[in-house]
């Protein structure tokens, strides 16, 4: 008896867990894609505002390659990040800058994204030199 109950108990945990593994797959397979996200910053002399654009593109592997542009703006942390499911949020953790020189000194997690009770996808991150405490929407471009 003793042994069927255990058995039985073996059981249910490897399906638990295996039910649990395949909701964070498939909650993740959803946002698989380009996204992106643009601050606008100081205005300048001539008129025009200082701003950085962030692409983020959620690859299946579980990777994330962020590219980031600027226009006046200092920017750092380009490169391919580490995801890490917390409960219903995404932590994007820097990997490296691919060969480049790009340095990454901000403290992991870099960005964190979740999902709103729609389809749009948000993101923060200590980043962002313009308001770095609020949840941004980030744009879908394929």
């Amino acid at each position: 008896m003793l042994r069927s109950l255990l058995l039985l108990l073996m059981l249910f945990t490897a399906s638990f867990q295996s039910l649990a593994e395949n909701k964070q797959s498939s909650s993740y397979e959803n946002i698989i894609g380009k996204y992106t996200y643009t601050q606008q910053g100081d205005e300048l002399i001539d008129g025009k505002n200082a701003s950085i654009t962030w692409v983020l593109n959620f690859l299946p592997e579980g990777e994330v390659k962020v590219s980031i542009t600027s226009w006046h703006a200092p920017f750092t942390c380009d490169g391919l990040y580490q995801t890490e499911k917390d409960n219903n949020e995404i932590k994007l953790t820097w990997l490296s800058g691919e060969g480049s020189e790009m340095e990454c000194d901000t403290q992991p997690p870099q960005f964190i994204a979740k999902q709103n009770t729609g389809t749009i996808l948000l993101i923060k991150s200590s980043l962002f030199p313009w308001d770095d405490e609020k949840w941004f929407a980030l744009n879908k471009i394929n």
